[in-house]
C-alpha cells in the first residue's frame, strides 16, 4: 500500500532520521552464489535501531544516523527466495519484525521480479533527493501507521524460472534472427516468396515474444493515494504487470478540490533504466490544448474578449486573404478552416511571434470558415497565442501569460515553453514499436481501421497536410520531441510540459470556480458543433477548445482533451472531479479507445459514482 498523503520528509522527521550531514552510503553487500550462505559473523553496523528482526530465515537490519538515506539491508537465502517473492512481477510480502525494545515492525515488499537472489538490498528515499538510489524500501514501526513500498536497487540477472538468464536469451535472439534472415533469403531466392514471408512474420513475432518476455526491468510505482481509490492503485498496477505500460506513466486525480490520487510509475527513459520520479515531466502533446482554451476562458472572463468576436476585432491585419468573417470561438473550435499553413515554418520562424503574425495574416482559408469542423493540429497553437498577445493588456504570448496568470501564482509545475535548466527532469517518449501496433489492432479492431486511413491518407489530404507542417515536428516515425530545443518553443497546441499532477492541478483549479466564474464555467458546460471531424474524419463534439462527452451518470458532459499517445485529461463538471494521465510510452487509441486509460478510467468512476 502506498503512503497516505505524506511526504517523504514529513515521514523521514517523525522518525527522527532526517540529518544535514549526508555520509556517504555504504557499500552494497555483493551477492553470492551459495544457497546455505547465513547471516552468521555480518558485522554490526553502528548505531543500529533494528536489529536480528524477523523469522529464522531473515535478518533485517535498519539504521539511523549513519547515513541519509538511512540503510536498510534484507538478506534473502536463495533457498528461500520464491516462498518471498511469490509470482513473476508484483507480489506483495508482509515481513514482521520487531526492533530491540520490542515495537512491532512491519515491512511491505511489492514489485520484485522472482529471481533466485542472494541479497536484495533496499534503501528509504528522501522525496527532495533527485539521487538514482532515490528507489527503494521504505520501512517503520505499525504504530505509526506508515506502509510503503519497496524496489531492489541491485539484483542479480533476471531469470525466467528454470531458465536461461537474460544474457543467454540475448545470444538466442542473435542467432534466431541469423537463422530467420538466412532461411527468408534462401527461400526467397528459390521463388518461394509467400513461403519466405510467412516464415519472415513468424520469425520476427517469436523474436518479440522472447525479447518482450526475457528483457524487463523491474517494476516501479510509486505515489500517494487515498484509501478508498485502492482499486485505482491496483489497476495503475496491472497496467505494468501486464506489459501494457512499457515505460513510464503518471496518474492523478482531484474530487471536490482533494486531491485523492496522486501516483507514478516506469521509466522515464526505460533504456538507460531511469525511473519516473515525482517530479518527472513529459510532453502532454494535444492535451496542451486544453490549457490553451482555459487561457482563452481567463481572458473572457476578464472581459478582454467574447467567443463571438471576430478575430479582426482585436487583430485587424488578420482579416486578409477572406479571414474577415472569422470568430475567435471558430478558431477554438477548429473551423477556421486553417488545418494547415501553405508558408513552410522553420523551428527559427516558429520563435518569431512577428513573423508567425505576419504568416499567418497572409494564409487563406482552406475551406470556407465555419462550414466544417477540421482538427487544427499544430496551426491551433500560434492561432491561439497571436489572440492572447492581441487581447491581454500586456502583450504576453501564451507562455508567459499561463505562467504569470496560472502556474506560478498556484506552485504548479506547468510549462509551455520550457527553461533548458529544467530538461535534466524531462522523460523521453518512445514510439510504438511495430509489434505492439500489430497487437493493440488485434485486441482493438476500430484502432486499426484508423491506422489504416492514416497510413492510406494520400499526401494532399487534409489530414496529411495539417501533420506535415512543421516538418521538424515529427510525432509518429522519428519522435523529434525528445530534442530540448523543442521543449523550449512556447506552441500551445502540442508542446505543454508537465505531469498528470500538475495538469489536474490546473483543472482542479478550474473546475472549482478559482481561475474562471461561476458563469464562464456554465458557458462551458455546452459544445458547439458535433460532426465528423473533416480532417480526422472521426466523430468529434468540440468547443471553446475542448473536446466533450456524454455525461456519465449525470446531466452535464464530460470535456477535456485527447493528446497523441493516449495523454489524457478528463473533467466531470457535475461532481467536480478531474483526471489526468500523462505517459511517455506512445499507445494507439484516445478515451475510450486506449486500453491503459480506460481501466483506470473505470478504476476511478467504481469510486466516485459512489460517493
Amino acid at each position: 500500500m502506498l503512503p497516505r498523503n505524506q511526504t517523504g520528509s514529513q515521514i523521514l522527521a517523525e522518525l527522527g532520521a532526517i540529518s544535514t550531514d549526508k555520509p556517504t552510503m555504504k557499500e552494497a553487500i555483493p551477492t553470492t552464489e551459495d544457497e546455505n550462505e547465513s547471516d552468521e559473523g555480518k558485522g554490526e553496523i553502528p548505531n543500529c535501531k533494528f536489529s536480528a528482526c524477523g523469522d529464522p530465515m531473515h535478518n533485517l537490519t535498519a539504521c539511523e544516523g549513519i547515513a541519509t538515506p538511512a540503510l536498510i539491508q534484507v538478506t534473502t537465502p536463495k533457498a528461500t527466495a520464491r516462498k518471498i517473492v511469490g509470482k513473476r512481477h508484483l507480489q506483495q510480502q508482509d515481513l514482521s519484525c520487531t526492533d530491540m525494545e520490542g515495537t512491532k515492525l512491519d515491512l511491505y515488499c511489492v514489485r520484485t521480479e522472482n529471481v533466485n537472489v542472494d541479497l536484495l538490498q533496499y534503501q528509504r528515499p528522501i522525496s527532495t533527493s533527485t539521487s538514482p538510489q532515490d528507489r527503494a524500501l521504505h520501512c517503520t514501526t505499525s504504530s505509526m501507521g506508515h506502509i510503503f513500498t519497496c524496489l531492489p536497487t541491485r539484483q542479480r540477472p533476471l531469470r525466467y524460472p528454470g531458465k536461461e538468464s537474460s544474457s543467454d536469451i540475448d545470444m538466442y535472439i542473435l542467432f534466431s534472427c541469423f537463422i530467420s534472415s538466412f532461411s527468408f533469403l534462401l527461400l526467397a531466392g528459390m521463388g518461394l516468396l509467400r513461403y519466405a514471408a510467412f516464415f519472415g512474420v513468424s520469425a520476427l513475432l517469436i523474436r518479440y515474444g522472447l525479447y518482450m518476455l526475457y528483457t524487463k526491468h523491474p517494476i516501479h510505482v510509486d505515489g500517494e493515494i487515498d484509501s478508498k481509490f485502492d482499486g485505482v492503485q491496483k489497476a495503475f498496477e496491472q497496467n505494468f504487470e501486464d506489459g501494457w505500460e512499457a515505460e513510464g506513466a503518471s496518474l492523478a486525480v482531484f474530487v471536490k478540490g482533494r486531491k485523492v490520487v496522486d501516483l507514478w510509475g516506469g521509466y522515464a527513459d526505460v533504456q538507460a533504466a531511469r525511473i519516473w520520479r515525482k517530479d518527472t515531466m513529459s510532453v502532454v502533446f494535444s492535451t496542451t490544448k486544453a490549457v490553451a482554451a482555459l487561457c482563452i476562458a481567463l481572458l473572457a472572463d476578464r472581459g478582454r474578449l467574447k467567443y463571438g468576436d471576430l478575430v479582426s476585432k482585436h487583430w485587424p491585419g488578420f482579416a486578409k486573404n477572406g479571414k474577415g468573417n472569422i470568430t475567435i470561438e471558430w478558431v477554438m473550435s477548429h473551423m477556421a478552416g486553417l488545418h494547415y499553413f501553405d508558408t513552410p515554418v522553420t523551428e527559427e520562424m516558429a520563435r518569431d511571434h512577428n513573423l508567425m503574425r505576419k504568416i499567418i495574416e497572409d494564409e487563406v482559408p482552406k475551406i470556407p470558415p465555419g462550414t466544417a469542423s477540421g482538427y487544427h493540429t499544430y496551426t491551433y497553437g500560434w492561432l491561439v497565442d497571436q489572440i492572447i498577445r492581441h487581447t491581454d493588456e500586456k502583450k504576453r504570448g501564451i507562455g508567459q501569460f499561463l505562467r504569470e496568470e496560472i502556474t506560478q501564482p498556484n506552485g504548479i509545475d506547468f510549462h509551455i515553453g520550457l527553461n533548458l535548466s529544467e530538461e535534466y527532469r524531462m522523460a523521453r517518449v518512445t514510439p510504438l514499436p511495430v509489434m505492439e501496433v500489430i497487437r493493440e489492432i488485434i485486441r482493438n479492431p476500430p484502432v486499426g481501421i484508423i491506422i489504416y486511413n492514416i497510413m492510406t491518407a494520400n499526401k494532399n489530404s487534409p489530414f496529411a497536410r495539417s501533420i506535415a507542417n512543421p516538418s521538424w515536428s515529427d510525432m509518429v516515425t522519428k519522435c523529434t520531441i525528445n530534442n530540448p530545443e523543442h521543449h523550449t518553443l512556447e506552441q500551445a497546441a502540442a508542446f505543454g510540459i508537465g505531469n498528470a499532477r500538475s495538469l489536474a492541478q490546473i483543472f482542479n483549479l478550474f473546475v472549482n470556480g478559482r481561475i474562471v466564474s461561476e458563469k464562464t464555467l456554465k458557458f462551458l458546460e455546452k459544445p458547439v458543433i458535433n460532426e465528423t471531424d473533416y480532417v480526422t474524419q472521426a466523430p468529434m463534439v468540440k468547443g471553446h477548445g475542448f473536446f466533450y462527452r456524454p455525461p456519465i451518470g449525470g446531466n452535464l458532459p464530460i470535456i477535456g482533451h485527447d493528446g497523441h499517445g493516449c495523454q489524457q485529461l478528463t473533467i466531470d463538471l457535475e461532481r467536480k472531479a478531474v483526471i489526468a494521465y500523462v505517459t511517455n510510452g506512445v499507445k494507439m487509441g484516445m478515451y475510450d479507445t486506449c486500453r491503459t486509460y480506460v481501466r483506470l478510467h473505470n478504476a476511478v468512476y467504481d469510486v466516485i459514482k459512489h460517493s
